[in-house]
């Protein structure tokens, strides 16, 4: 047993990898290379391709929405990420905060998705970075203005 212990220790100590090092295994014949990297899109500013064809996104990634009260407002980001997998998949938050507030007197926090939105059932969620859009989206505004969007597309 003691013997085996130790061949383990070897076994996990050759495949230590130092920080910031690249391991790659030789693929076998006919295998598919690795999956893409996941590419990851953190800065408003450099997501606005896919928005600028659309009218409604003038400058960027502000938008126009419903604040907490029920009334048109234009939202700007506080904090952006868009990540799309090697699979597709693709996640992009949004939020604001401070002077990127938004109206809500109501007193609680109020919550928007597709099925739930003023006047616009199945209301879609665009895509700033691949210009995609889902009905898989939730915004929640809370009773001090913050806001946060969350939209997924697959």
């Amino acid at each position: 047993m003691k013997k085996l212990l130790v061949r383990s220790a070897v076994v996990v100590a050759a495949l230590a990898v130092p920080v910031g090092a690249a391991l790659a295994f030789p693929l076998a014949a006919g295998a598919a290379p690795a999956p893409a990297t996941i590419h990851v899109v953190d800065n408003c500013a450099a997501a606005t391709g896919a928005a600028a064809q659309y009218p409604q996104y003038p400058n960027g990634c502000s938008f126009l929405f419903f604040d907490g009260n029920g009334h048109w407002a234009t939202f700007h980001d506080s904090t952006y990420s868009d990540v799309i997998t090697p699979s597709g998949n693709e996640t992009e938050v949004i939020t604001g905060t401070g002077v990127n507030d938004v109206p809500n007197n109501t007193g609680r926090v109020v919550v928007y998705d597709s099925t739930n939105t003023p006047g616009n059932p199945n209301q879609t969620a665009l895509s700033f970075v691949s210009g995609r859009t889902t009905t898989n989206w939730m915004m929640v505004i809370l009773p001090d203005g913050e806001w946060g969007l969350v939209a997924n597309f697959s």
